[in-house]
């Protein structure tokens, strides 16, 4: 008698293969939506944040140019629902938008010290 196992899993894009650097394939565990989010979040970074950091560190001030883009509507509170007036984001698509505001806080509290 044989019998079949099937393997279940857990992952919400269970066909992706790993990209270069994602040795845990954490891709296939983030919905597509969740990854545009990523995306976008490390875009803004790039373009924005990265190419001023130095400066700001050097100069010892916060970056207050960023302020609009990370204030906008349904950046603040993210994970808090759409009625609320903010995006209604998941927790994982939360935690990278709020990874970008925890640099910004360390920054500006190491700059206090």
């Amino acid at each position: 008698m044989t019998t079949t196992q099937t393997t279940e899993t857990f992952l919400a894009s269970p066909t992706l293969t790993p990209r270069e650097g994602d040795l845990f394939n954490i891709d296939a565990a983030l919905t597509e939506e969740e990854r545009a989010v990523r995306d976008s979040v490390r875009r803004f970074v790039d373009e924005r944040v990265l190419p001023i950091s130095g400066n700001c560190y050097v100069e010892g001030r916060f970056p207050k140019e960023l302020t609009p883009y990370t204030a906008a509507p349904g950046r603040l509170g993210a994970n808090r629902p759409e009625a609320d007036g903010c995006a209604g984001l998941n927790d994982v698509r939360h935690a990278e938008r709020s990874s970008v505001r925890r640099s910004a806080s360390v920054t500006r509290s190491t700059q206090r010290s």
